[in-house]
C-alpha cells in the first residue's frame, strides 16, 4: 500500500505540474466566445500503453449553457482526433442535434462546431468521442481551458503550503519516509505508520526530482515505468531505474550522480538538511555546507547527510527559472565553493526546488533585505520571496539570526500583494498568538498589525468579483489573522457576515474555507448574536459540527458574555456532557485567561466551574498552562493558599506547578528578549514610524 500511494503521488504530480500552454504561445491565445458556458465536464479515458504508441481513447459529456441563440459552439482542443460522426448535442427536452461541420484553428486551438439549426438559449449536453496521444512535448493536452499565465498562482500557493508544512512536521513529528522494507518484501508487510508520512512528504521529494531532471525527462521516465510495469508489481528501484534511463538519454548534465543514490538519501532518512551559505566578501568566494536540522530545544547535531541539489541566483544574474542543479553537495563532502560578484546577494534553492532550508551569513541576509525593500523585489521569484520569510523566521527560532533582521526582511511585504509571498507569514501568525501577549513583544505585534492592515487595504477587505482564487483564499486567512490581532474593521466585517448567516443560514451560507468565522465573527458580537448562536447549538438547527459552535461561543471578547457562558456551563448541565464541559472550559481559558475579570471569576467559582473529569491539580495546571503574566500566576498562587490551606497535598502539588510555570515564563521572556531586544538597535524606531502605513513615501534603512 505504501508504494502504491507513492505511485499515486507521482501521477498527481505529473498532472498537477503540466503547464497549460507554452510561453511562446501566450500572445496568440484567444478567449472563447462568452455565449457558451461550460458547467460540468464528465470525461472517461481508456489508455493503451505500448512502446512507441502511447494512446488514449476518450468520451466527454459536457453540460453547457447557451446564453443567447446561436448556431455555433466553440471550445479549446489540442492534438485530439475528434470522431466527428459521433458528436451530438442534446437539449433539456431530449432533442438531438448533429453538427454539420467541425473546424479547428491550429493557431488558437479553438474547435468550432457549426449546426444547421439555430440553438436557442438553454441547457445542453455535448457528447464527443476522441483519440489522443501521450506525446513528447508535454504541452499537447487535449481539451483544456487555457490559463493566461504559464503556471497558475494557485499551484505556487499549494507548493509553498505543502513544503512549509512538511518542513515543520519533519523536525520530529514526521519521521523517515523510508521505502526500504526491513522485515519483508511484500507490500502487505509495509509498516502502516509510514502511511501518513508518505502522504505528506513523498510529493515534495518527487517534486524535487521533477525539478532536478526537468519535466520532459520526468514524464518520459514515468511513461517508461508505466509501460514496463503495467501488468506487474514494482518497487521503488524500478521507478528510479526508469527515471535514470530517461535521464541517460537526455542532454541534462548528470555525470556525477545517479537518481537512486540521490533519492535513497532522501527517502530513507528522517528530517532534512539546513544548508549554510557563507561568503568571503574580499575574494567573492561562496562556501556551502550542510547540517541536519535540529528539533526545537535539541542541542546535539545529528550527522545525517544528503545529496543536495544546489541552485542559485544572484543580483547580477537574477534568473530563477532554471531549477537544474548547478552543483551537488554530496554526503561525503564537507563543503563546496564557487565565486560570485562580492557586491551581489545570493539566493539558494530556486523556486524551492530542494527540500531544505537555507541560512546565510548576516551580511548576505542584509543584502537580501535591502533589495526586497526596493521596487526591484519583483525580480526575486515569488516562491523564493516566500522562502525568505519562512527560512528567516526558522533561523530566529533556532537563534541563528536576530529578530530585528527578520522584521527588516518581512517589512518588504508592505509592497508585495502576492498572496503566495504572504502565505508563510500568515502561517506564522496563526501559531504565535500567545507569545505576542508578552509586553516584550509589543513592537513585533505592532509591526504585524501594520503589515496586515496594509495588505488588506491593497487587496480590499471585502474583495471584488474579479479576484483570483489565491487572493480569495489568502484574504480569508489575512482577515482571520487581522481579527486575532485586534483589527476593528475586520471584526466588524466578519461579525456582520456571521450575524446574517445565523439569521438565515440557507441564504447567507458560510463556506468550508470560512468556518473560522464562527469564532472570529463572535469576537465583536453582542449578547443578541451570542444568544442566537447558542440557541442554534441547543436546537441543532445547523448541520455544523456542534464542537465548532461551542468553540465559536467562547470567542466573544465581552467578558460579561463569557462569564454568562461559564455560568450556563456550570449550572445547566443538561446542555453539555462531561466532554463538552471540558472542551468549552479549555477553549475559554486559551482565549481569555489573560483577562483579569474572567480569571477572577474562574478562581472565585473554582469548584462550580471545574469540569468533573478534572482533579484540582489538573484544573490548576490547565489554568497555569494558559497564563502568560507573572501577576496571573501570583493570583492563582494566592487563591490556592487561601482556599486549600487545609489540604497540604494539593498545596504541595500546586506549588510545583506554580514554580514550573514561573520558570517556563522566565525562559520564554529571556528567549524573546534575546531574539527581539530592540535596545541593541539604536535605529529601531525607524522601523515602526517611518514604515508606518500612514506614510506614503518609503525610505530605506
Amino acid at each position: 500500500m505504501g508504494f502504491l500511494k507513492l505511485l499515486l503521488n507521482i501521477l498527481i504530480l505529473a498532472i498537477r505540474t503540466i503547464p497549460c500552454i507554452s510561453i511562446k504561445h501566450l500572445e496568440i491565445i484567444d478567449r472563447l466566445p462568452k455565449n457558451t458556458i461550460p458547467i460540468r465536464y464528465n470525461i472517461h479515458l481508456t489508455t493503451y500503453l505500448k512502446e512507441g504508441n502511447y494512446t488514449f481513447y476518450g468520451e466527454s459529456n459536457i453540460n453547457i449553457k447557451i446564453r443567447y441563440a446561436s448556431s455555433i459552439i466553440s471550445l479549446h482542443s489540442r492534438e485530439l482526433e475528434i470522431i466527428e460522426t459521433l458528436t451530438t448535442l442534446i437539449n433539456d427536452n431530449g432533442t438531438i442535434y448533429k453538427p454539420m461541420k467541425h473546424t479547428h484553428n491550429n493557431v488558437t486551438d479553438i474547435l468550432t462546431l457549426s449546426f444547421n439549426d439555430v440553438l436557442s438559449s438553454g441547457l445542453y449536453i455535448l457528447n464527443m468521442k476522441f483519440v489522443g496521444y501521450f506525446s513528447e512535448p508535454s504541452e499537447k493536452l487535449g481539451f483544456i481551458k487555457f490559463s493566461y499565465i504559464f503556471k497558475l498562482p494557485i499551484m505556487y500557493l499549494l507548493d509553498i503550503e505543502d513544503i512549509q508544512r512538511c518542513l515543520l512536521q519533519d523536525t520530529g513529528s514526521l519521521n523517515s519516509v523510508t521505502l526500504k522494507f526491513s522485515f519483508g518484501d511484500t507490500v502487505d508487510e509495509f509498516p502502516s505508520h509510514y502511511a501518513t508520512e508518505i502522504d505528506n512528504k513523498s510529493p515534495i521529494l518527487l517534486r524535487m526530482l521533477y525539478n532536478t531532471i526537468t519535466a520532459e525527462v520526468f514524464r518520459k521516465g514515468l511513461i517508461t515505468y508505466l509501460v514496463k510495469h503495467q501488468f506487474s508489481t514494482a518497487i521503488p528501484n524500478d521507478l528510479w531505474s526508469a527515471m535514470q534511463s530517461a535521464l541517460d538519454e537526455s542532454d541534462i548534465p548528470h555525470e556525477n550522480y545517479t537518481i537512486k543514490e540521490v533519492m535513497d538519501t532522501w527517502m530513507n532518512q528522517e528530517r532534512y538538511p539546513l544548508v549554510h551559505v557563507e561568503r568571503n566578501y574580499e575574494t567573492g568566494e561562496v562556501t556551502i555546507s550542510q547540517t541536519c536540522v535540529r528539533q526545537y530545544g535539541e542541542t546535539e547535531n545529528k550527522t545525517t547527510k544528503w545529496w543536495i541539489p544546489i541552485t542559485f541566483a544572484t543580483q547580477s544574474n537574477p534568473d530563477f527559472s532554471n531549477t537544474v542543479p548547478r552543483y551537488w553537495l554530496r554526503p561525503d563532502q564537507h563543503n563546496i565553493s564557487f565565486i560570485i560578484n562580492s557586491d551581489d546577494w545570493i539566493i539558494v534553492n530556486l523556486q524551492l526546488s530542494g527540500y531544505y532550508r537555507v541560512n546565510y551569513d548576516i551580511r548576505n541576509w542584509k543584502k537580501i533585505s535591502h533589495y526586497l525593500n526596493t521596487n526591484e523585489y519583483v525580480n526575486i521569484h515569488v516562491l523564493n520571496r516566500a522562502q525568505i520569510i519562512a527560512d528567516s523566521h526558522a533561523m530566529v527560532i533556532d537563534n541563528r539570526i536576530n529578530g530585528y533582521l527578520y522584521l527588516q526582511l518581512i517589512n518588504y511585504l508592505k509592497r508585495d500583494t502576492n498572496g503566495v509571498a504572504w502565505q508563510p507569514l500568515l502561517d506564522i501568525l496563526q501559531t504565535i498568538s500567545k507569545p505576542l501577549l508578552l509586553p516584550e513583544m509589543k513592537h513585533v505585534k505592532k509591526r504585524y498589525k501594520q503589515l496586515l492592515h496594509k495588505f488588506l487595504q491593497h487587496i480590499k477587505y471585502k474583495g471584488n468579483r474579479n479576484d483570483d482564487d489565491v487572493t480569495k483564499l489568502i484574504r480569508l486567512t489575512a482577515l482571520k489573522c487581522a481579527c486575532d490581532f485586534g483589527n476593528k474593521k475586520c471584526k466588524k466585517i466578519i461579525a456582520l457576515k456571521l450575524n446574517r448567516h445565523l439569521m438565515n443560514p440557507k441564504t447567507h451560507k458560510i463556506l468550508r474555507e470560512e468556518k473560522f468565522m464562527y469564532c472570529t465573527g463572535m469576537m465583536a458580537a453582542n449578547s443578541t448574536t451570542w444568544n442566537k448562536m447558542f440557541d442554534i447549538y441547543i436546537k441543532r438547527k445547523l448541520k455544523e459540527d456542534p464542537k465548532r459552535l461551542l468553540k465559536g461561543l467562547s470567542c466573544a471578547e465581552n467578558p460579561n458574555i463569557i462569564i454568562n457562558y461559564l455560568n450556563i456551563l456550570a449550572f445547566n448541565t443538561s446542555f453539555f456532557d462531561n466532554d463538552d464541559h471540558l472542551h468549552v472550559f479549555t477553549y475559554i481559558l486559551k482565549r481569555h485567561s489573560h483577562n483579569d475579570k474572567i480569571l477572577k471569576y474562574i478562581l472565585n467559582n473554582f469548584e462550580a466551574i471545574k469540569p468533573k473529569s478534572l482533579s484540582t491539580p489538573a484544573m490548576v495546571k490547565l489554568i497555569l498552562d494558559n497564563v502568560y503574566f507573572f501577576k496571573e500566576i501570583d493570583k492563582v498562587e494566592k487563591f490556592l493558599q487561601t482556599n486549600f490551606k487545609q489540604d497540604p497535598k494539593i498545596l504541595s502539588e500546586s506549588k510545583k506547578l506554580i514554580d514550573n510555570s514561573r520558570e517556563y515564563l522566565w525562559k520564554i521572556i529571556h528567549d524573546v528578549k534575546r531574539k527581539f531586544d530592540f535596545n541593541k538597535f539604536h535605529f529601531h524606531k525607524k522601523l515602526f514610524s517611518r514604515y508606518s502605513p500612514r506614510k506614503k513615501s518609503i525610505k530605506q534603512v
